[in-house]
């Protein structure tokens, strides 16, 4: 039995004794003081309940109705004072969740102490942050003392939440408003773009908001060239790669099959000849559409350069050998890229009339026309970047996820010109929906590096099954095991990732009586029981306001969250949504009702120490 349900248990279990003892009590103090005031009632003067109960008995008093008038009375004014009382206390006492017991067995706050507002801020000034006062994002207030706990400027992690668990509201947008630098936020919906955005705008910094899919209905008044982070033949992979796992189930390492494989290197050869030659992505559909050419242009481009290998993989796919797999390796590539054949899509990623393409050919030739976006110029910046996709084949997420690996990538390069390696001003990239609109293969392997650079990142996963559905089971738990932070918010059934997550947070020690012994038995010795602090089930049922937090060389803890409904934030968040949610007035109106519901939690009384 999990230490919560074992204090409710006896919480339950003590209640009749509880109140009959009231009860009792009650009764006693009516009869005793109701006889006092009835004595009063019938002689106009105070007597001792000891006094008038003689009386009564041996004479000369005489009971009557005033005596059963006064201890009326005093049972109804002990009624109203306990009942005040009892209300006073609910209303002034914190409040905490049935789940709150576990607390007294898991991190205190001095155990995480590296994790408190004053550690965390002489780190980040160790690292030489410029951010100044931002001790980093807060990850929730530990119970019972409710001190704030922050992850540094070299921290990442993972977020599991289930739907509706609060993920949103009480970390994407807090990580969102608070982060000091460039902020890069990706997901398949449209409240973390209508709520933070304005608010953003005002810390300084240009908003980009890629909404390809039309999710909150962006114009495409600026654009951005996938191919402007192909600089050789690794990026020209990186990129083949990204659009190819887009549409894959797993990203995990399972290996390519032979059709995939080659669909890929066709797209690198592709992205590599257009990028050299400032070719714009239409050109590379259009190439893809044409399986039958007998001399392509990317060929002829490439074989200008130095990228032999590239030029040769391209040639062997177009070689009369290679005529009877052909059909399937292009057929593979447009289903790869079959993002690119939707207009609305396209005009994000391609020039528009009047848009000039930057040549790596032409010395000092650049972007004209629309605003193009320069992931080298936004890391070095405050600018926040929302990259918008439904999270469906065929959709945005291949670019959603090349917009995110480009800007990564580009604030690594950045890092490594910084004293220290990383990077001034800390970038901060929220992975909402990470695995259905960001499934970066590489995701696993980098994680822990992006710490090290001043790259925060935060994957926001509804559970850890649909993290290995898209990065593989070693993948996942790459990605597990390289996160310097984990929170679970709730939501999630009973499986092995709760079994996992219940054996890290340990195990309490308990007593209970021995045998009660008999006339020929002495009594036996209390008995020591070992169990777990969090069992599955109660992790199941963990509420809404309340997380698991683990973190490294640390034991984990319990904290509560706090949505943007309780913070300075508040009214610039409300703001925000009313000039871009079509909706607003209902989007605020159920997160306060969902704040509301926490605080009214009728779990969410003091619970008796186990």
């Amino acid at each position: 039995m999990g230490a919560p349900t074992r204090a409710r248990y006896l919480r339950r279990k003590n209640a009749a004794t509880t109140v009959g003892m009231a009860v009792l009590i009650g009764v006693l103090l009516s009869v005793m003081g109701g006889l006092s005031v009835g004595g009063f009632y019938a002689t106009g003067t105070w007597a001792n309940p000891p006094v008038i109960i003689q009386e009564l008995v041996k004479g000369p008093r005489e009971f009557s109705g005033l005596y059963v008038a006064g201890i009326v009375t005093v049972a109804v004014a002990l009624a109203a004072l306990i009942v005040g009382g009892w209300l006073l206390l609910r209303k002034l006492a914190p409040r905490s969740s049935w789940v709150d017991a576990a607390a007294r067995h898991m991190a205190t706050a001095k155990e995480v102490k590296s994790l408190s507002a004053k550690s965390a801020l002489a780190d980040n000034r160790k690292m030489k942050c410029q951010a100044e006062g931002w001790p980093g994002f807060e990850l929730g207030k530990i119970i019972p003392t409710s001190q704030p706990l922050y992850a540094n400027a070299e921290l990442v992690g993972l977020i599991f939440a289930g739907p509706r668990a609060g993920k949103s509201a009480s970390y994407a947008v807090p990580f969102i408003l608070e982060s000091p630098g460039a902020v890069i936020v990706t997901e398949n919906k449209r409240f973390l773009t209508d709520a933070t955005r304005d608010v953003r705008a005002k810390n300084g910094g240009n908003i980009w908001v890629f909404d390809p899919q039309r999710i909150v209905g962006e114009k495409p008044t600026w654009w951005w060239n996938p191919l402007s982070m192909v600089h050789d033949a690794a990026s020209a992979w990186t990129l083949a790669d990204t659009f190819a796992k887009a549409e894959m189930e797993s990203v995990g390492e399972k290996g390519f099959q032979f059709f995939e494989l080659r669909a890929t290197q066709l797209l690198r050869g592709f992205f590599l000849a257009a990028a050299v030659k400032g070719l714009p992505l239409s050109t590379v559909q259009a190439w893809i559409s044409d399986r039958d050419v007998r001399e392509p242009e990317a060929i002829a481009i490439l074989n200008e350069t130095r990228h032999v290998e590239v030029l040769n993989q391209l040639a062997s796919i177009f070689s009369p050998d290679s005529l009877p797999e052909r059909s399937g390796v292009f057929s593979t590539a447009q289903i790869m890229t079959e993002c690119l054949t939707n207009q609305e899509i396209s005009r994000w990623v391609n020039p528009a009339e009047g848009d000039v393409v930057a040549s790596p050919e032409v010395q000092g030739s650049v972007y004209g026309g629309r605003p193009h976006f320069n992931p080298a110029e936004f890391v070095r910046g405050k600018d926040t970047l929302y990259s918008l996709s439904k999270d469906s084949a065929g959709g945005g997420r291949a670019l959603v996820t090349a917009m995110a690996v480009a800007v990564l990538e580009a604030a690594v390069e950045y890092a490594t010109e910084c004293p220290g390696g990383r990077l001034p001003v800390p970038l901060a990239a929220i992975l909402d929906e990470a695995a259905n609109v960001c499934r970066w293969s590489k995701l696993p392997k980098e994680y822990s590096h992006f710490g090290s650079r001043g790259i925060l990142v935060a994957t926001i996963l509804q559970s850890y099954s649909q993290g290995e559905s898209v990065w593989g089971e070693k993948g996942m738990e790459a990605l597990y095991q390289a996160a310097n932070w984990i929170l679970y918010l709730g939501g999630n059934k009973p499986g092995p990732f709760l079994s996992k997550t219940s054996e890290a947070v340990g195990d309490y020690y308990y007593t209970t009586p021995g045998s009660p012994g008999s006339k020929n038995s002495p009594r036996g010795p209390e008995q020591e029981h070992r169990d777990r602090i969090f069992d599955v089930a109660e992790l199941a049922a963990l509420p809404k306001g309340r997380g698991i937090l683990i973190t490294g060389q640390n034991r984990a803890a319990l904290v509560k969250s706090t949505p943007w409904m309780w913070t300075k934030h508040e009214e610039a968040v409300k703001a925000s949504l009313h000039a871009h949610d079509p909706q607003a007035e209902r989007t605020i109106s159920d997160a306060e009702a969902e704040a509301d519901a926490v605080r009214r939690n009728p779990d969410m009384t003091p619970v008796a120490a186990a």
